[in-house]
């Protein structure tokens, strides 16, 4: 195959992995409400996707398309996305793991918190992280990349806590302000659970409510989806 033809499988790939992504987000993350500022981020344009062709996890990459989304002032989220990368999820965390150790090293104004998104996950209400896994099944390991900015924003705002974060960023900066502060020093003044626990509480009622198989049938026609539709670009 020349390097042309190479070049435009690579293009019509992307386009496809960005618009099962997004598919994703209006079809799971705003449809359930699993996080109310979702919405207005997408149509605000704060939200970019960026998509990795390689067949193997490499973490050159992978860093280059942070810091091309980096850099873009306007992006407050970032979508990383692998539509040809076949690993099980705790291989993937553990690329995830090493690419932030090698972004954190860089110097920059305003740095990204990252969680990895895996399509494989059971669905399940109980325990905590299991949950967060399974409403996190994209259909192609993704890499979701939030300004710290943006997370300060929605720790002081407490109303606006959000499920599409993961919700592990919002605790690490809950645990760094220490259990008496809010973030960038602010003083907390509600003896609530902290906001991951409220908005993971919310998220599961919301689950619960809509229906378990429900959800577990839209990820499942979105794999399917994604699987017919890949094979044109193998």
């Amino acid at each position: 195959m020349s390097n042309h033809a190479r070049d435009d499988l690579d293009a019509r790939l992307a386009a496809e992995a960005i618009r099962l992504f997004r598919r994703y987000q209006i079809e799971v993350v705003e449809a359930f409400d699993l996080c109310p500022w979702a919405r207005a981020a997408r149509t605000h344009g704060r939200v970019r996707e960026r998509v990795v062709t390689h067949p193997d996890l490499d973490v050159e990459p992978a860093l280059a398309a942070i810091a091309e989304l980096a850099a873009d002032p306007e992006v407050e989220i970032g979508i990383v996305l692998f539509p040809r990368v076949e690993v099980e999820r705790p291989i993937f965390q553990r690329f995830v793991a090493e690419v932030r150790a090698l972004d954190e090293r860089r110097d920059q104004p305003d740095p990204f918190a990252m969680a990895e998104f895996h399509p494989c996950a059971p669905a399940v209400l109980e325990p905590a992280g299991a949950f967060t896994s399974f409403v996190r099944r994209t259909p192609d390991p993704t890499i979701q990349l939030v300004r710290r900015s943006a997370l300060s924003r929605v720790r002081r705002r407490d109303d606006h806590g959000s499920g599409f974060f993961d919700l592990a960023m919002v605790h690490t900066l809950e645990v760094q302000s220490g259990p008496h502060d809010g973030v960038d020093g602010e003083a907390s003044t509600s003896n609530d659970a902290p906001l991951h626990e409220r908005v993971l509480d919310r998220n599961r009622e919301t689950v619960a409510r809509e229906g378990l198989a429900r959800l577990d049938a839209l990820f499942a026609s979105l794999l399917a989806e994604r699987d017919a539709s890949y094979r044109r670009f193998r």
